[in-house]
């Protein structure tokens, strides 16, 4: 993880309610399973920056850390397709762009709105 990478790490580990977990880097195969009915077999070799689920290991929430470089076309194609990828699965994706700046308490309202919604 990069320094930024470790930094929000820390603040969701903190922020987090009892009976949820967070999980770095994580790949897309390890929590979505592929049905015959989805187009997306590559793409789940993607990673995503921190995924948090419930004590029984159910995905609830992605988190996507987002610099400067997620706004290459690249990087935003990829973005769309890992959007794509979870809004089929029934996961929802937060991203904190690092330009924002990092605040403990946008970080929790955030995690909360989706964790209570």
């Amino acid at each position: 993880m990069s320094k930024t990478e470790i930094t929000y790490f820390n603040i969701i580990k903190e922020v987090l309610p009892k009976g949820y977990l967070v999980f770095p880097q994580m790949n897309l195969a390890a929590f979505i399973d592929k049905t015959d009915g989805t187009k997306y077999r590559s793409e789940l070799f993607r990673n995503v920056d921190f995924l948090i689920t419930d004590y029984y290991y159910k995905p609830c929430v992605i988190i996507e850390i987002n610099d400067h470089t997620h706004l290459r076309k690249d990087r935003r194609i990829r973005d769309k397709k890992v959007k794509e990828i979870c809004n089929e699965a029934g996961i929802e994706i937060i991203n904190f762009w690092v330009s924002y700046g990092i605040s403990k308490s946008y970080i929790e309202k955030r995690i909360l709105e989706i964790l209570f919604a």
